[in-house]
């Protein structure tokens, strides 16, 4: 099962989507260790809205055959209630995205700390609509952070010796030029808010 945005694969056909998973470089389309799979199910939040700023911007996709775990590709725990006990101030994107100046996608990730802020200072960037109990901001506000085409990455947590995913890379705000406004938080859909949605649909 991989969660991602829900607008990355919104109705979409199964048969239009591949996953690719322990990939590095994506002009190695042999990396060793890195594979490939068909989606037999794309499920996108019902409560999900191309019309408004959406705090359900989230999806499941099942893969056609299971993954197998190696050295480079390995699982991630989702958010429980219990980790929102701990305070948590940062967590960590990957992703392929273009960068800050809009060059193109990279062959690399490319891997941003980012501190998460308060809902105060989250709407301090985004209008006070988009902000809910069901979203989260997290950036460091100095020209590093996910960009265009990061979309559905994670916002990883570590814990000792695993990694939980704390949210999804929802959207970030873009500047007159098109180009990432890396100054501002990103939106992130809270997965601890989403929990019963995610049990429920993960057979």
């Amino acid at each position: 099962m991989v969660i991602t945005a829900a607008h990355c694969v919104y109705k979409m056909q199964e048969d239009r989507v591949l996953i690719g998973v322990g990939r590095y470089d994506l002009d190695d389309y042999n990396e060793d260790g890195a594979e490939m799979h068909d989606v037999r199910r794309l499920l996108w939040h019902p409560e999900f809205s191309t019309r408004v700023v959406s705090d359900a911007d989230i999806a499941l996709v099942t893969m056609q055959r299971p993954v197998t775990f190696n050295d480079i590709i390995g699982p991630i725990c989702l958010w429980t209630e219990k980790e929102s006990e701990t305070v948590t101030k940062s967590g960590f994107i990957a992703g392929w995205g273009t960068d800050e100046f809009g060059n193109s996608k990279t062959q690399y990730p490319r891997v941003v700390e980012a501190e998460i802020a308060s809902a105060t200072d989250c709407i301090s960037t985004w209008k006070a609509s988009a902000v809910t109990e069901r979203t989260l901001c997290a950036g460091n506000r100095d020209g590093s952070g996910p960009c265009l085409g990061d979309s559905g990455g994670g916002l990883m947590i570590r814990r000792d010796t695993h990694w939980v995913l704390r949210g999804i890379v929802s959207l970030g705000e873009r500047g007159t030029s098109g180009r990432c406004q890396l100054s501002q938080y990103v939106l992130y859909c809270d997965l601890s808010k989403h929990l019963t949605w995610i049990n429920e649909n993960l057979s």
